[in-house]
Order: structure tokens, then sequence, then C-alpha cells
């Protein structure tokens, strides 16, 4: 199974009340950061209220959470891109809004850092009835999607470039840091897996480079 179709799911064990399992299911399983996800539980008592939160661990080391409450339909699921929470850390109808609603769990934590590397977010759902743990799912978010290539570029100009999968021709968009310096590439590898030919262009900061703006 590709691994952008796959779906990740952990059921609870037990029945409730003759219910089948309480399954949480996020499909599918890996998104680029753009996407969004279907988040859905079952296999619960209609009319109900449980609670699904959400935390990762950010580049920093630093852990997001969110949580909201959803009343149960009478099917017994929920289906959080068409119901919106009761109360929680957000209130209108949102696929996925339980990730951009995350906060910082310590006080200090200003701003979210992307994972090292170009890695993948990994993002921990869990379906809760009366604060116990009753599912779990997870999603993993990816800047760059399958078959971008990366050039690295030196001599008159340094950086990276991030070419689209396929034969193209492909617009081009030059990518311009700020002053953190280095290569912008996040931002070039995503717009590399929406059709752009991108080059994150290195102006100091990094190697062979003035290392002050």
């Amino acid at each position: 199974m590709h691994r952008q179709d796959a779906t990740l799911v952990l059921a609870g064990v037990c029945c409730v009340s003759g219910l089948a399992a309480q399954v949480l299911t996020v499909t599918p399983g890996s998104v680029l950061v753009d996407e969004s996800a279907n988040i859905r539980a079952s296999g619960l008592r209609p009319n109900e209220h449980v609670t699904i939160s959400a935390d990762l661990v950010d580049g920093d080391d630093q852990r997001w959470e969110s949580a909201a409450e959803f009343v149960v339909d009478a099917q017994g699921s929920i289906d959080v891109s068409t119901q919106a929470p009761v109360t929680g850390s957000y209130e209108v109808v949102s696929a996925m809004g339980l990730i951009w609603s995350m906060t910082p769990a310590s006080k200090g934590v200003g701003i979210y850092r992307p994972p090292k590397d170009q890695g993948p977010q990994q993002i921990h759902f869990k379906l809760l009835r009366d604060g116990q743990t009753i599912a779990t799912a997870q999603l993993e978010q990816r800047t760059m999607g399958e078959g971008v290539r990366e050039v690295k570029v030196t001599g008159v100009i340094h950086g990276v470039l991030f070419v689209p999968a396929g034969n193209g021709p492909f617009p081009g968009v030059l990518v311009l840091g700020g002053s953190e310096g280095g290569v912008p590439r996040r931002r070039t590898a995503w717009l590399a897996s929406r059709g752009f030919a991108a080059f994150a262009l290195a102006y100091f900061h990094y190697e062979n480079l003035p290392q002050q703006l």
C-alpha cells in the first residue's frame, strides 16, 4: 500500500454495552502539510459526549496539544470534517481544527518549530471517554512530495534546487529566507511538491558565505 493512502488505526480492545470496539481513524495516514485528513470515530453510544485530543513534539522538542469535545451522532460516529465541537480548542467545523488550534504545553514557548532535516511531523490522536483513552490514531504531515529531487548548487550562487517529479517544463520560483539565514528548504520543497521548480537561495549563514547578514 502506498503510504499516502494508508490509514493508521488502533482500536479500543473492549466492547461497551454490546457495541463494536471503539475505533479512531485518520484517512489518509500521510498528507502534505497543506492537505486535509479525515478524522473519524465509531463504535460509540449515540448522543454521548467524548473527547478527541491531539499532540505533537516539534523540532525544538516542545510539545503542542489540543482537545475538543464532540456529541456522537445517531449512528454512533463522529466525523470531525462535518461536526463542530461543543467545547474545546476550537469552535467551528474544521477537518484539521485539532491541528491548527494546538497550543504549547509549556509556558514560554512562542513559536512552532518544524521537524529538523525536513523530516515528517508526527501527530498523535486519542479518543477519550471520561478521561480514559479508548482508541488512538496517528497522522504524518510531510513537506516534500514523492519524486521531488534536490540539486545542491554552488559557485556564483549557492543554494538548493528542488525539482518536481516528472519531465516538466515547470514554472520557476526563487525562494529567499529571512534573518535566520541558511537555506529555506521546507517552503521550497513544498513548492516543488506543488509543481514548481523552486530554488532556495542562500546568501548568508551558509557554507562558503558570510556568517552574518
